[in-house]
C-alpha cells in the first residue's frame, strides 16, 4: 500500500482514482472493495478492524479510496505505516451535501439497481454492507446507506463530514499528508508522490453523479447482472412448469 485516499465520498474521489491510475498505481475503489472483499468488510464494519486482515487484503494494492476504506484510513495507515495520505474536500459542507444527495437520488431512481438489491446474492450482500456503512459514517441505526442520507437532520450529516475531515487533518502527520485541491492539477500531487507530470490532461470524473450510469459496466455489477439473469430465468422456468402442471391437472 502506497497511498491512502482519506477523502469522504463525493469529494472528487473518482477523479483522484483516475489520476492515480494514470500515474501508474493499482487503485481499489468502492466497487473493487465490494467485488474482492465483501465478506471481510462486512466483518470489519460489524466487529471492528484488524491490522493483520487489512494488510492481507491490500498487500498487493497500491491505492485505496472511497468508502468503506476512507472511514478506516487510520487503521489502514497503522497496517501500512509508510503509506502517504491524500485528502480532498469540497469548497463547503453545503456543496458536499448537495452533491451527495444528487448521487443518492440518482441511485435510488435506478430500477435496475433496486432489482439487484432485491433478488441477487451480490446485491443483497452489498445492501447489508451499506446498512452498516450508514452507522459507521453517520452514526445512524444500521440501515441502507442511502437512506441514512435522507435523515431529516441535515446538520448531523454535515457534522460527520466535517468531523471526518478535521480528524484527518489533526491526526495525520504533515510530511506524510497532502491536502489536495483537484483544480491545482498535476503539479502538487506529482511532487508529493515524486512522479513525473504526465502529458495527458488532468482528469475530471463522475460529473453530476454520472457514475450511476457507468457503474453497471464495472465487474461488481456485471456479476450482479449475471445473477439477476439467472434468477429471472429460473423464475420463468418455475412459472412455466407450474402452469404446465396446472393445465395437466385441469385436463
Amino acid at each position: 500500500m502506497k497511498v491512502i485516499v482519506a477523502s469522504f465520498p463525493k469529494c472528487g474521489t473518482k477523479t483522484l482514482h483516475r489520476a492515480l491510475e494514470i500515474l501508474g498505481y493499482k487503485v481499489h475503489d468502492f466497487d473493487d472493495h465490494m467485488y474482492h472483499f465483501r465478506d471481510e468488510w462486512l466483518d470489519i464494519l460489524k466487529y471492528g478492524s484488524k491490522k493483520e486482515l487489512l494488510r492481507k487484503m491490500y498487500e498487493n494494492v497500491d491505492v485505496v479510496c472511497d468508502m468503506p476504506a476512507a472511514f478506516y484510513w487510520e487503521e489502514l495507515l497503522e497496517a501500512f505505516p509508510d503509506a502517504k495520505v491524500i485528502l480532498t474536500m469540497r469548497s463547503s459542507e453545503d456543496e458536499w451535501y448537495g452533491s451527495f444527495r444528487h448521487q443518492v437520488e440518482a441511485l435510488n431512481s435506478s430500477y435496475r439497481f433496486l432489482a439487484y438489491k432485491i433478488v441477487t446474492p451480490t446485491g443483497r450482500k452489498i445492501l447489508e454492507i451499506t446498512r452498516q456503512l450508514g452507522y459507521v459514517a453517520f452514526s445512524c441505526p444500521p440501515q441502507r446507506f442511502t437512506r441514512s442520507l435522507q435523515n431529516p437532520n441535515v446538520q448531523i450529516q454535515k457534522r460527520r463530514y466535517r468531523e471526518h475531515n478535521d480528524g484527518v487533518l489533526k491526526r495525520s502527520t504533515k510530511d506524510q499528508t497532502l491536502v489536495f485541491n483537484l483544480s491545482a492539477g498535476w503539479k502538487p500531487i506529482c511532487e508529493f508522490l515524486r512522479k513525473n507530470i504526465p502529458e495527458t490532461p488532468f482528469p475530471h470524473e463522475n460529473r453530476q453523479g454520472e457514475l450511476s450510469k457507468s457503474m453497471f459496466q464495472l465487474p461488481l455489477f456485471i456479476q450482479a447482472e449475471k445473477e439477476f439473469r439467472l434468477v429471472t430465468a429460473l423464475f420463468v422456468m418455475f412459472l412455466s412448469v407450474t402452469a404446465a402442471c396446472l393445465l395437466l391437472h385441469l385436463r
